[in-house]
């Protein structure tokens, strides 16, 4: 097994022990809404006032936006996190690519940035299809989509990738959501984004192993 190999093999345990960590505690912030939701119930039995009313019902609501907003913000580092690791698997064959064929130019002095740029100096240096299995291709440009989107806007999503993201959910209606150009992150999707990885990772060590074996 190749340095490469180990060092998928570990990222991905930390990946699956992030995504238990993730679950068990929106899980917990979820039920304890509902232990809350249930006292005040309780509560509200005893003929409160309107005003009284208006607020339990405007502390319940704060407590679920921020479970949500927590929520999110785990879902975003997750993704992030998972993204960084591919593209650094990419970037890595890359480096090894350059150094064993003696290219004159590595995919840094190409135009353009981020993993499109690397993609392009595999393909046109190894003349292969990087990812050649089209609806893997389409998740990673999907992966690609939301990453940026999350690094560079807040998660806000242009028209155009809007589009491609909502064609995505037509596939898997249960791993994203809208609320206008903001993307929402389900936990479904980060389960399959640890596969994607894998898929990807794979695809890495899979060319790594073709062009240059062991080493």
């Amino acid at each position: 097994m190749t340095y490469l190999n180990l060092m998928v093999d570990e990222k991905n345990r930390y990946f699956e022990r992030f995504l238990v960590l993730i679950k068990t505690t929106t899980d917990d912030d979820e039920k304890q809404i509902e232990i809350e939701r249930e006292k005040i119930s309780e509560q509200k039995k005893h003929h409160l006032s309107s005003e009284n009313e208006d607020n339990f019902d405007d502390y319940l609501a704060d407590l679920a936006n921020e479970a949500y907003e927590m929520k999110q913000m785990m879902h975003r580092s997750f993704v992030v996190s998972v993204f960084l690791f591919m593209e650094s698997r990419i970037s890595s064959l890359c480096d090894h690519v350059f150094k064993e064929t003696r290219q004159k130019l590595n995919y840094r002095d190409l135009p353009g940035a981020g993993v499109i740029r690397s993609v392009r100096y595999l393909e046109k240096i190894l003349d292969i299809t990087f990812i050649p299995d089209l609806r893997l291709r389409e998740e990673f440009e999907v992966a690609r989509i939301i990453r940026n989107s999350i690094v560079h806007n807040g998660g806000v999503v242009d028209k155009d990738d809007k589009t491609k993201i909502e064609k995505y959910m037509k596939q898997y209606p249960n791993r994203l959501d809208f609320y206008d150009y903001t993307i929402s992150i389900k936990y479904d999707y980060l389960r399959a984004l640890f596969i994607l990885n894998s898929n990807i990772c794979d695809e890495v060590s899979k060319n790594w192993k073709e062009f240059f074996g062991d080493s």
